[in-house]
């Protein structure tokens, strides 16, 4: 055991970290990288923005979502989906246009939605939680676990 922790220690000795993205966020959250672009998405939760940077270019993309936003991925169909406020949402980038699809916890209007990814059948799987109050004070037991599908489809999995 003592060896693998000395080998570990020699990899993070050897280890530089830094900053690539020169942004701020308030809450930067949700990192995806898209290999077929070669750029990384990320979002800006209490800021309002879903980010897209691209190292080739070290360029960063802002679009302005006009409430919180938990998270943004690729669509398989193109262009990105993202879950704002308590609304899933597709996006495009070229014409920074938002197209809500469907509605999550309409009858929880203090909840919005959190963390969100594809698995590997396509379904977006989501979560909501409750609005933070003041940082790091969360309404509790507010929150469920979603997936949605292609149809648009939702389905609860998991509550509080």
């Amino acid at each position: 055991r003592s060896a693998a922790v000395t080998v570990w220690q020699v990899i993070m000795s050897s280890v530089k970290v830094e900053s690539v993205v020169k942004v701020s966020a308030l809450i930067g959250e949700g990192p995806v990288w898209e290999e077929s672009e070669q750029t990384l998405l990320f979002v800006d939760i209490a800021g309002h923005k879903i980010h897209h940077w691209s190292p080739a270019t070290n360029q960063i993309k802002s679009m302005e979502t006009g409430n919180t936003v938990g998270f943004a991925v690729p669509r398989k169909s193109g262009g990105y989906v993202a879950g704002v406020g308590r609304s899933i949402v597709a996006f495009d980038w070229s014409t920074e246009v938002m197209t809500s699809l469907v509605d999550i916890e309409e009858d929880k209007p203090n909840n919005r939605l959190n963390d969100g990814k594809v698995d590997p059948m396509g379904r977006l799987l989501a979560g909501t939680m409750g609005k933070e109050e003041r940082p790091a004070q969360v309404q509790k037991k507010q929150g469920s676990l979603y997936s949605v599908n292609s149809e648009y489809h939702v389905t609860k999995h998991l509550s509080q």
